[in-house]
């Protein structure tokens, strides 16, 4: 691969040229047509870019040759991790390019600032200058980059001092590393879409968790304080479309093998079955809208108690591709994660410390006694709550079933009292008999 990427600062010379790149000045983000024999047949698109650059995106796979500065970097490395054999479509350009895509770049990359192209994390205006600025998505109502990554990135910056010093190594690592894995996106030959960045963005959070840069920890390697932080911190800015984030971070720990539970953060899971074939809303926001209802039954936001729901389905008996929405299974679980704001959200000012431990059991009797009701209009029956001493729940410290519908009470209530109405009936005629038979027997005597 590096002799590749060394053969190709001789070989582009061959392309057509559409700028420069100097080993030792670039600049960045310049870009050539380009055929890459023996290694491609067609020519492809290349970038000059930064050594640090290629670095952190390809997780240290890939470098400049001769420790240059800069270097050019094709289009099927960056964008496939092909490094010979086809050019796709949309790295194709000169005469090898389809009909239907121009052979010239479709934006002029002197609008986008040079530092766009190698971001160093450090900068959460990068979104705003780079990636609004190349895709302006905001006046149509859809940007990640200003709706969700831009505060992302700044709760990061705002709270920084308040994480260890692996925690902060992290923290560099992942913010550059988010703004890298979209660095693609800017070059002036792509077309992308408002809901394809975000798809794109959102794919790149478990990766850049993982491996946010080479050489730097992992989320794996941070601590239970430090990632707990970092989650709840961004939950509680109730930052918009993020619960898919929320997820991918679970999920990811807990791949880690960590202990993600313990008497700060409690795991509640509710068990549902099915009572229709066809469950008309996605799991996710029922899970959302169950974890809201018993959050304002219990006045968790005022006692200092954040919250998360989601899906969580039994997978043991599920098809392999199935994924946490998925409604063909007769049995669905929604999982509850509480924790106390004192402890892990650095929003939170004087917020009262809350005993989770013990709220999961209020929860838990609060359920049992019917103070509080999951009413469920999607084809699902509550059947089971659980308080758990694990994140997978396969050990538990109580196990309660819900109250009976109010319905169902308001009938037992009028069967009961209907029951009590016969007896006093019944018994007062037999008073009435017994008074009548010794009357008679008196009247006889006279």
């Amino acid at each position: 691969m590096d002799f590749l990427l060394g053969l190709s600062l001789v070989l582009i010379l061959t392309g057509f040229a559409r700028g420069d790149c100097d080993r030792n000045v670039g600049p960045a983000g310049t870009n050539k047509c380009v055929l890459l024999q023996p290694y491609y047949s067609r020519y492809q698109w290349a970038t000059c870019l930064t050594d640090q650059y290629i670095r952190t995106y390809s997780e240290g796979k890939h470098e400049c040759r001769f420790s240059s500065t800069y270097c050019w970097y094709q289009c099927m490395i960056e964008v496939h991790s092909i490094d010979e054999g086809p050019v796709y479509d949309d790295c194709a350009c000169g005469r090898d390019a389809p009909r239907n895509v121009t052979t010239q770049p479709t934006v002029v990359t002197s609008a986008i600032p040079e530092w766009c192209f190698s971001p160093s994390g450090t900068e959460c205006s990068w979104y705003r200058d780079c990636l609004e600025k190349r895709y302006p998505c905001k006046e149509k109502g859809n940007s990640y980059a200003l709706d969700y990554a831009e505060k992302f990135c700044k709760l990061y910056q705002d709270h920084y001092s308040e994480f260890d010093d692996i925690g902060q190594q992290w923290i560099d690592a992942v913010r550059k590393c988010l703004q890298v894995k979209l660095v693609p996106i800017l070059r002036p030959f792509v077309k992308a879409t408002c809901e394809g960045i975000k798809h794109t963005a959102f794919d790149s959070h478990p990766g850049c968790y993982l491996h946010p840069d080479e050489g730097k920890p992992s989320i794996c390697d941070i601590g239970f304080a430090n990632w707990a932080r970092v989650f709840w911190t961004v939950k509680s800015a109730v930052i918009q479309d993020a619960r898919a984030t929320f997820k991918q971070m679970l999920d990811v720990v807990q791949g880690c093998g960590s202990v993600l539970l313990d008497n700060r953060m409690q795991l509640i899971k509710l068990n549902f079955k099915k009572t229709k074939d066809n469950i008309q809303r996605r799991l996710d926001e029922i899970a959302k809208n169950v974890s809201d209802l018993i959050s304002e039954k219990m006045s968790w936001f005022k006692r200092g108690i954040m919250h998360f729901g989601y899906p969580a389905q039994d997978r043991s008996n599920r098809n392999k591709r199935a994924t946490d929405n998925d409604t063909d299974v007769d049995n669905l679980y929604i999982n509850i994660l509480i924790a106390a704001s004192s402890e892990f959200d650095l929003n939170a000012k004087n917020i009262p410390a809350a005993n989770i431990s013990a709220e999961a059991i209020d929860v838990a009797k609060a359920i049992e006694n019917g103070d509080v009701r999951v009413k469920m209009e999607d084809g699902l029956e509550f059947t089971e709550l659980s308080v758990c001493l694990n994140y997978n729940c396969t050990e538990t410290s109580l196990q309660v079933t819900p109250a009976p519908s109010e319905e169902i009470e308001k009938d037992g209530g009028i069967r009961a009292s209907t029951v009590i109405i016969i007896v006093v009936a019944a018994t007062f005629f037999l008073v009435l008999v017994a008074l009548s038979v010794v009357v008679l027997r008196k009247m006889r005597k006279c």
